[in-house]
């Protein structure tokens, strides 16, 4: 009888060791210290657009965290067929249509950037693309030049019929396939040029 209670007390530990990692696994993942934010702003935002117009994007990046990262890298990723006309502070190229910077951001800080671009230029794939095309800009952040984004945002203007017409999940692979082309930009073009200097939508 004993033994048998022995078996059972060994069964029932060896059931509760199983069930503490799921338990553990459930807890939620800690947020990020770096976050970011882009946003078209102005008449872009509120209608469809057409080739040749301006279009300004919004960027905040934010730290929530305690430590300061004093050479954070944003890199933002511009639709193909679109360009940079203006940022303040001024960006430097990343590569193709990406733009960068080198913030410093302190404990609990917030660095605000601004882009002007044209949205489309005769010939270019944003202008040769049918009404009702999304096209989504990217924007990412990175603690260091060396490292991976941590953070990434992103938004997108339509062409030529109103935004509720867009489908969203074809909007949310459009900036799927962005993120993954921002870091393969920031891995295989950026780097040699950010190391130099050292610095993601």
């Amino acid at each position: 009888m004993a033994r048998r209670a022995l078996l059972l007390t060994a069964a029932t530990a060896a059931a509760c060791l199983a069930a503490a990692p799921a338990r553990a696994t459930a807890e939620p993942p800690p947020l990020a210290p770096l976050t970011v934010a882009v946003r078209v702003a102005g008449a872009a935002a509120d209608r469809p657009i057409r080739a040749g117009e301006r279009v300004d994007y919004a960027i905040t990046v934010a730290n929530r965290g305690r430590a300061a990262y004093p050479a954070a890298v944003v890199t933002q990723l511009l639709p193909d067929g679109m360009h940079a006309i203006g940022s303040t502070p001024a960006a430097r190229p990343a590569g193709g249509t990406a733009l960068g910077w080198t913030v410093r951001l302190a404990p609990h800080g917030t660095v605000r950037l601004g882009v002007r671009a044209l949205a489309g230029v005769p010939g270019a794939p944003a202008a040769r693309a049918k009404d009702g095309t999304a096209l989504s800009s990217t924007v990412c952040v990175r603690e260091t030049a060396a490292g991976q984004p941590v953070a990434c945002g992103s938004d997108f203007v339509t062409l030529g019929v109103p935004a509720a017409r867009v489908d969203r999940g074809s909007v949310n692979l459009i900036t799927a396939l962005t993120a993954a082309a921002l870091a393969a930009v920031a891995a295989a073009t950026t780097l040699p040029l950010l190391r130099r200097h050292i610095t993601p939508t």
